[in-house]
């Protein structure tokens, strides 16, 4: 049971990180793209900025989660390390409860949001409903929240 949690879950890590590189690559060519035809040719693109736009917010949110997963976040040490054990055990709960309350509420009004912007689309990507760009941030949140409740369950900082 133990090992099919854990190809589970390095399957869902495996598809973040490559969704994530993904990601990357697209706001690494679209920007040299934007560059090139607004300084080379001197046609500037004003699908490309926007594109860029929209995938710098999904990569900020997938970008997030990983670093939640990798403990990268934010962290204060110089308090935790002053904490007797049990005492940092007892942080590290209320910390990660904190963020996943807060993530729950970020998690249902980008839902929301998400949605009251589906009827519209993009200026310059008409066929772009501004729903696609909008829902990185809910499923940002939700990566996190499962990675912050694997933390929380896991019990270790």
């Amino acid at each position: 049971m133990t090992e099919k949690l854990d190809k589970k879950k390095n399957l869902i890590n495996v598809i973040v990180d490559s969704f994530g590189a993904l990601l990357m690559f697209l706001l690494i060519a679209v920007t040299f793209y934007q560059v090139v035809i607004r300084y080379v040719f001197k046609a500037p693109s004003s699908w490309s900025e926007e594109s860029a736009r929209y995938l710098m917010i999904w990569l900020a949110m997938i970008g997030s989660a990983i670093a939640l997963r990798h403990k990268e976040h934010v962290w204060i040490d110089t308090f935790i390390k002053s904490l007797s054990q049990e005492k940092r055990k007892i942080y590290t709960y209320f910390y990660f409860l904190s963020l996943f309350f807060f993530l729950v509420i970020v998690l249902y009004y980008g839902i929301s949001f998400a949605v009251l912007n589906s009827s519209q689309h993009s200026p310059t990507i008409p066929w772009l409903s501004m729903f696609w760009p909008c829902i990185g941030i809910p499923i940002g949140m939700a990566l996190m929240i499962f990675y912050a409740f694997k933390e929380m369950i896991k019990g270790n900082n």
